[in-house]
């Protein structure tokens, strides 16, 4: 690290600062490549299959294990964050440029494929800078602040950056996701703390014999009950991939496009917010051991809900779908959609925090950016898998249906809870923090 950048960050941010600004830029490219860009690619007339297959954006979020060991041994997870949020800007920029050409939609396709690659890095990045300078305290202490941060920024996303493409000009939309980026950019290099662990220490070297993801992949699967960790681990959030993967499509089909902003962050935010709040109180109240059943019984009734919404409004389904003029919902019937996003906002936050957490404890010293990264691919991998299928399934059997069967894809995973490995390890002994709380 040169002195001038040292010399930048004469006040650094405080963590429960950091932990918010930095995965609220870990949210944001999520949200547009995985979230926005549906709004966006139903709004200029893809079909649902071809919606579908946009899932495969997240095949980098599915493989970050590949490349993971690689930031591990090169510390400096700051100068990482930093690269990608750069590039990140460059990337939302170059497809606001690009919205308004010919084959619009297949060129910011292939863009946001690419970007997902610099936005998964990214994410690598900020997990392993938070990983690596907060001692296990803190990390629950601060867990809070990401849950927050990234839904802040998901709604983001889906409210603001989504109901500007909408209402008024996608370019416009793509170039507000950039200069956020951009802004949050710079603010993160002069204010983000300097990495803790600056140099790898001896015991960072990977075993003879071993190159270093042979040896955090060894690492990982190594631990106890690892059968039952990896099938949960696989399973656990599929019914919700495969949901939330055609809930965006389904309100524009429900002729509701311009209330979908509103929604997503007026009410969405506030609502996860509350989830993943409960959810951490929750758990560090009664242990993750006794709270993981309900919290996850709760985000998966989510998908009932849609299964009953989708079939109350089937007609309205029908008749919007595709339709420049399409019939106004009525006031009762937005009021039910609301009530819906609400429950499934504040169940999947609920949720997240069991998960987040549940990932955090798997983690070894040696490997925490890689492991975390493991952990999340592997989630990620059905993500992958479902989302792309979503799309065939919810035009071949409708909304209802295709909701109601996304919650049986929720019931092996919930299965499995009882065969994992919950017991609550003993606290961290707290080092002096780097910076100022």
């Amino acid at each position: 690290m040169t002195v001038e950048n040292q010399a930048s960050c004469s006040k650094p941010a405080s963590p429960r600062v950091w932990a918010f600004t930095t995965y609220f830029c870990e949210g944001l490219p999520y949200s547009v490549i995985r979230s926005v860009s549906a709004v966006f690619f139903r709004d200029i007339g893809f079909s649902l299959p071809a919606i579908g297959l946009t899932s495969i954006f997240g095949l980098p979020w599915a493989i970050k294990f590949l490349w993971a060991p690689h930031l591990d041994q090169s510390g400096g997870k700051r100068r990482w964050l930093l690269a990608m949020q750069g590039l990140l800007t460059l990337f939302f920029l170059l497809a606001a440029v690009l919205v308004p050409l010919p084959w619009a939609g297949l060129l910011i396709g292939l863009l946001f494929f690419a970007a997902s690659f610099f936005a998964t890095t990214h994410d690598i990045a900020i997990d392993g800078y938070y990983l690596e300078n907060l001692n296990n305290a803190d990390q629950a202490r601060f867990v809070g602040y990401r849950v927050m941060a990234y839904r802040i920024a998901m709604m983001a996303g889906a409210g603001v950056i989504a109901t500007i493409g909408a209402t008024v000009r996608w370019s416009l939309a793509f170039a507000g996701a950039g200069l956020t980026m951009a802004l949050f950019f710079l603010y993160h290099r002069r204010c983000l703390p300097l990495d803790r662990e600056a140099t790898l220490p001896e015991a960072w070297l990977p075993a003879k014999g071993k190159t270093p993801i042979a040896e955090a992949f060894s690492s990982f699967l190594s631990q106890k009950k690892i059968g039952a960790i990896l099938a949960f681990v696989l399973l656990a959030r599929a019914g919700e991939y495969l949901l939330s993967a055609m809930t965006a499509p389904f309100m524009v089909d429900l002729g509701i496009k311009e209330h979908y902003g509103w929604i997503t962050g007026g009410v969405g935010l506030p609502f996860s917010i509350a989830g993943a709040t409960a959810g951490g109180w929750l758990i560090a109240r009664y242990s993750l051991k006794r709270t993981i059943w309900p919290l996850l019984i709760a985000q998966n009734l989510t998908n009932l809900a849609y299964a009953a919404l989708a079939l109350a409004l089937a007609a309205l389904v029908a008749n919007n779908t595709g339709n420049p003029a399409p019939t106004a919902i009525g006031a009762g019937n937005l009021v039910l959609v609301v009530c819906v996003h609400a429950f499934d906002q504040f169940a999947g936050g609920l949720g997240t925090a069991v998960l987040m957490i549940f990932l955090m404890r798997l983690c070894k010293p040696r490997f925490k950016a890689t492991h975390y990264a493991i952990g999340t691919g592997l989630m990620a991998v059905s993500g992958l898998f479902a989302g792309t299928l979503s799309g065939f399934l919810a035009a071949r059997t409708g909304y209802a249906w295709f909701f109601l069967l996304s919650f049986l894809l929720s019931l092996p995973g919930m299965a499995i809870l009882s065969f994992l490995p919950l017991a609550e390890t003993k606290k961290e002994a707290s080092p002096t923090p780097a910076t100022p709380l």
